[in-house]
């Protein structure tokens, strides 16, 4: 404003001027103006990055994310140019970052941040996340405690959850007052004092905590399911019957159930099949399928031997001309030019997955002395359909505890025996598969029921020495495997490895969850999951999970 009304008072001039002067001009009218900025009537909160601060100063500040991981952030080496070359553009003046200038930016950052506070400095952090899984502390705040160590005695902990407020008197907020209401509303009456009573009474007076105790009514009638479907013992009754002792389950169908009861529902029951959206390009399945295919050639070839470090070439060979084969198929069948490139730029990134899967499987053969050989391969028991072993049993394992009786069917990607009927026993996953810990918690059915369903049907008892999810992207079979330690006769890392008591333990809780879910199925529960849903769900555009926004969504509808 003062330089506007600054030319508003200069003469007008009589000559035209240069760009230069012009420029001149202006920069010495900036250098002499004094800019004061505009201070606030009261105080207020600003969020900011660390990489913004610099310069600035604050009263309180308040770092949060002081969880590795996140600040700093974990640097992710995913050139594809090496470091020494990325070094050498750089000498020609093309910048490419290393992790060092990375780590380096993270420390300015914090230092920064750091710098902003003038009367107090609050460093957050949370050690764990929204699931419970624990979560280290930047070692931001590591070096901080080892410079510093009697900050320690500052540190308080709170609860992720905070209780609600124990009186009305207690509450500041509508958040806080609709956490007081929403307890006193789940309780039961009897054990609600009068005044209390009173002060819910008067906070139903307003709109906003109407609409909060009806949409906890209509979650809770949701949730104990009454008025559903299945609340009718003649609904019951017919699903028990579909589902019955002679039904014979899928193991994977198992899976979605556990993972989601309502997604078995939409696709076991109802037996709705989504809607594809058509793509120009393979998908993960379309991928998975490849990778698949080629491993089931390449082993094909080595069916009853096991592999050897020494004939390695010999295997780069065949494992090359297996992927030639499936891949000029894809080729042929690229929608356009422009999908062909993408394919063929594809090509190179999916031959190195496949030669580090090589790689892994002779460092095992190395490790366990070519002791276990290639069986069989897509092995089946149960319902035999489509492409099976030809020693496949059509014989489904039975399971059988407490009241509930479980006939299963399966296929087995590949199985690997020892010259004494020991096998193992693994399942191919095209990305990273699941951890040694989700299977030790029953989360994934495939591996323990094929352990148990071959040695009832093929193997004998006592000869199943382990299995792995073997991920495409980072095959490991300690860190996505369960192995018993005596029959393995190996030493492997992690706590992939269990004694006799710990396997029979795991196995006991594999059949009761096993059992569990099947007796929720022929009692009809089939609510959505009260946990994650599952990213890879294909059911996401009619799931009914949040029937509250459901709802509202057919409201708006009808108006």
């Amino acid at each position: 404003e003062e330089a506007i009304a600054f030319v508003d008072s200069l003469p007008s001039l009589t000559k035209e001027m240069s760009l230069s002067d012009f420029r001149n001009f202006w920069a010495g009218l900036l250098t002499m103006c004094e800019i004061k900025p505009k201070s606030p009537l009261e105080a207020f909160v600003k969020v900011m990055v660390p990489q913004e601060v610099r310069g600035l100063a604050a009263q309180f500040v308040f770092i949060t994310g002081l969880e590795q991981g996140s600040f700093p952030r974990y640097y992710i080496n995913d050139w594809k140019i090496h470091l020494r070359e990325r070094l050498e553009l750089k000498k020609t003046g093309v910048e490419l970052e290393t992790g060092e200038e990375y780590q380096t930016k993270e420390k300015m950052a914090f230092y920064w941040a750091l710098q902003t506070a003038r009367k107090k400095l609050y460093l957050v952090c949370q050690t764990q996340d929204n699931a419970g899984q624990p979560l280290n502390p930047s070692s931001f705040l590591e070096d901080i405690w080892q410079s510093w160590p009697d900050l320690l005695k500052y540190a308080r902990s709170y609860p992720m959850a905070l209780e609600p407020p124990h009186s009305l008197t207690e509450c500041y907020s509508e958040m806080e007052q609709g956490s007081y209401l929403a307890a006193h509303l789940m309780a039961a009456t009897s054990e609600i004092p009068e005044l209390e009573k009173s002060d819910c009474l008067e906070l139903l007076q307003k709109p906003v905590y109407q609409q909060l105790a009806q949409q906890m009514w209509q979650e809770v009638n949701w949730r104990t399911g009454e008025n559903s479907l299945f609340g009718k013992p003649e609904s019951r009754q017919r699903v028990a019957q579909i589902f019955g002792d002679e039904h014979i389950f899928a193991i994977t169908s198992l899976e979605e159930y556990h993972s989601c009861p309502y997604r078995f529902f939409l696709k076991q029951l109802l037996k709705i099949k989504p809607f594809l959206r058509p793509q120009m390009l393979p998908d993960n399945l379309d991928l998975g399928n490849l990778y698949h295919q080629v491993l089931q050639e390449f082993a094909e070839a080595y069916r009853g031997q096991s592999l050897s470090p020494e004939r390695d070439p010999e295997y780069q060979k065949i494992l090359r001309d297996c992927f030639r084969d499936f891949y000029r198929e894809w080729l042929q069948n690229a929608a356009n030019d422009l999908v062909k490139l993408v394919l063929r730029l594809q090509e190179t990134q999916i031959w190195g997955t496949l030669q580090h899967w090589l790689q892994t499987e002779l460092d095992w053969a190395e490790k366990s002395n070519g002791r276990f050989m290639i069986n069989f391969l897509e092995f089946g028991f149960g319902l035999i359909r489509g492409d099976f072993d030809p020693a496949s049993l059509d014989r489904p394992y039975q399971l059988e505890v407490e009241d509930v009786l479980v006939q299963i069917w399966g296929k087995v990607d590949r199985i690997d025996a020892d010259s004494d009927g020991n096998f193992v026993v693994y399942d191919y996953k095209s990305g990273r598969g699941p951890a040694t810990k989700d299977i030790l918690q029953a989360d994934y059915f495939q591996i323990p029921v094929y352990l148990l369903a071959l040695e009832a049907l093929y193997f004998g008892e006592g000869k199943a020495v382990g299995g792995s999810y073997l991920g495409l992207k980072e095959p490991s079979r300690s860190r996505g495997g369960v192995w018993h330690q005596n029959r393995l006769r190996m030493d492997i890392s992690g706590k992939c490895l269990l004694d006799e008591k710990e396997w029979q333990a795991w196995l006991s809780t594999v059949k009761n969850s096993l059992a569990d879910s099947v007796r929720a199925i022929r009692n009809g529960d089939f609510f959505p999951t009260s946990g994650d849903c599952p990213v890879f769900c294909e059911f996401q555009s009619c799931c009914r999970r949040d029937e509250r926004k459901v709802e509202r969504t057919d409201e708006t509808s009808a108006e």
